[in-house]
């Protein structure tokens, strides 16, 4: 019975059915005739009660407690010893310490020590607290897109008035909270879970300057002082997640996401490569508040491309990409020069230009993926990888491949092969267009910019 199991313990807390209140009884004692617990002692409470029969203990506690634990002292009957869980340093012999506020009822467990006679109980301890509601706000909001609107959330600190959530059995498990803006008749409603507070519906406030953020709990209510701006973060934009490894860019409409994108905005995506004389300035459609859609004209040819994409004046995002109808059409995800452990998602969003000396190693990874489900096994050093060419008028510069593979990718269950390379130290100085060449002789797409050897 030393080891019990936590599974258990969590059963035992989702079954408790409501409690049935015994006589009174003095504060900050119980007396329990069960043979494993004499009393309790709760040093600062108003009361404490026991349902005999569900062992349930509620606990009262007057305003002026302010403590954020509870120390709930036990006497135990002969024979019988508080369970400690291995990583649980709040509890000590005969000592349950309850971190309460807005926290999930404490369920603790006595058991008896004799193995040959063995038994356990568990108690459950819910907490009220009589004070006034009383938070500090931790952060401000943060917000994230949906199709249909923008949610926002924001972290705060309970200081005082409350107690378990539930506070009693069968009592609310979640409490509430608001965004109002009196002056242009707003609000919008939300819920709180232990010290965070989610609005589900933020969009009519991104122009408030004096939103009003209340939280409350049964009658309870808390108004945090200063009136609260909501603020956008500049939106981070890149492709949607099927376009990253797997498949080119669409003509038809290119999703790009990676924002809180707003109908009111205009949005456009500057278009370019080394082979493009101006850069295509498209239009970007407003989608749904999470994404972008873009369509790319007939008579721009199948290419790999360098994207700017702007909000009104403000560059928002720069990513690299193919578009090409041939969604598996041969390119490149990005030719890049520092060593990354994880390089999968981080390279299609270096955009620099490549510049390498002689004899220096640098890494390439073609576009599609070269992927490999290989849980449990190691990297494939016998992976085909294409050569990667570099051409100059009739200069031409072949590298073989030594294979890598990003082992982070899909939880380490997917390998992600790339190649790494390097400059001949006699190879000409100049810029060159760089091309993957795969098995027979098929080439690439060229790289969006000239590699240029120094």
């Amino acid at each position: 019975m030393k080891k019990l199991s936590f599974y258990l313990l969590l059963q035992i807390i989702l079954l408790l059915p409501g409690c049935k209140k015994d006589k009174e009884v003095a504060p900050k004692v119980i007396e329990v005739k069960d043979k494993f617990v004499e009393a309790i002692k709760v040093n600062g409470a108003k009361e404490a009660r026991l349902d005999t029969s569900k062992n349930i203990i509620q606990i009262v506690l007057p305003e002026s407690f302010k403590d954020d634990i509870l120390d709930i002292e036990l006497s135990l009957s002969a024979g019988t010893e508080l369970y400690i869980p291995q990583d649980l340093t709040r509890y000590t012999k005969n000592h349950v310490r309850y971190e309460f506020k807005a926290a999930y009822p404490e369920t603790f467990i006595v058991q008896k020590t004799d193995p040959a006679k063995p038994g356990v109980k568990y108690y459950t301890v819910y907490v009220q607290h009589e004070g006034p509601l009383t938070a500090e706000l931790k952060s401000e909001f943060s917000l994230t897109s949906s199709v249909n609107d923008i949610a926002g959330s924001v972290s705060f600190k309970f200081k005082s008035g409350i107690g378990s959530i539930p506070e009693v059995p069968d009592g609310k498990t979640v409490f509430a909270g608001s965004l109002t803006d009196p002056a242009r008749n707003l609000t919008s409603v939300g819920e709180c879970y232990e010290s965070y507070l989610n609005i589900p519906k933020i969009t009519p406030f991104l122009e408030s300057e004096n939103a009003v953020l209340s939280i409350s709990y049964n009658e309870k209510k808390f108004e945090f002082p200063g009136k609260q701006k909501i603020n956008r973060i500049k939106p981070g934009v890149r492709t949607a997640p099927d376009y990253h490894l797997f498949r080119a860019l669409p003509r038809e409409q290119a999703i790009f996401t990676g924002g809180v994108f707003l109908p009111s905005k205009h949005y456009k995506i500057n278009v370019s490569n080394d082979r493009m004389t101006t850069p295509r300035v498209l239009e970007a459609k407003f989608r749904d508040y999470g994404s972008l859609a873009v369509n790319f004209p007939d008579n721009m040819p199948d290419d790999h491309y360098l994207f700017n994409i702007y909000e009104e004046n403000d560059l928002i995002g720069k990513m690299l990409g193919t578009v090409s109808a041939d969604s598996a059409k041969k390119s490149f995800c990005n030719i890049w020069t520092t060593f990354y452990e994880c390089p999968t998602f981080d390279v299609p969003y270096q955009t620099e230009r490549v510049r390498l000396s002689k004899g220096q190693t640098f890494y390439a990874m073609p576009f599609p993926g070269i992927l490999e489900w290989r849980y449990g096994a190691g990297v494939d050093k016998s992976k085909p990888l294409p050569d990667l060419e570099l051409k100059s008028g009739d200069q031409v510069i072949v590298m073989k491949p030594a294979v890598r593979a990003d082992w982070c990718y899909g939880d380490g269950t997917v390998y992600a092969y790339y190649g790494e390379y390097k400059m001949p130290a006699n190879a000409p100085s100049g810029k060159y267009e760089a091309r993957f060449i795969f098995a027979k002789n098929e080439r690439s797409l060229p790289f969006w910019s000239l590699v240029e050897i120094q």
